[in-house]
């Protein structure tokens, strides 16, 4: 057996010690992952710290990795980077539209201003 399978095998039992060592593991490179694609300091360990969260979450149910905890990590860690992603591009949307919408007599007096 694999060091990994029998760390994942243990993780499943909840084992404190197991998981420990999973984040200390992972939880570098995971950072580096999300900063590659985030750019800041801060966001990136909070997404490498859900990737966490849901490894736990999933565990305690009974469910997540069977057999590749790395691909599983970085699955979920893809899929956080796209809602991250969605996430920024809809608010930097939002704010474009703050900044350029006109109230409803700014577009006559620009027009009238203009002639």
């Amino acid at each position: 057996m694999t060091e990994e399978r029998d760390l994942l095998r243990r993780a499943r039992l909840l084992d404190e010690a197991a998981l420990a060592t999973i984040f200390d593991i992972y939880f570098p490179a995971l950072y580096r992952y999300f900063y590659h694609h985030v750019h800041q300091a801060q966001a990136a360990e909070d997404l490498a710290a859900e990737v966490f969260c849901r490894l736990l979450e999933q565990l305690a149910k009974g469910s997540g990795p069977r057999n590749h905890l790395r691909a599983w990590l970085y699955r979920v860690a893809y899929h956080l980077v796209v809602d991250d992603s969605r996430r920024r591009v809809h608010r930097d949307h939002d704010s474009l539209e703050e900044d350029t919408a006109c109230a409803p007599g700014d577009l006559q007096e620009q027009t009238e201003a203009s002639l």
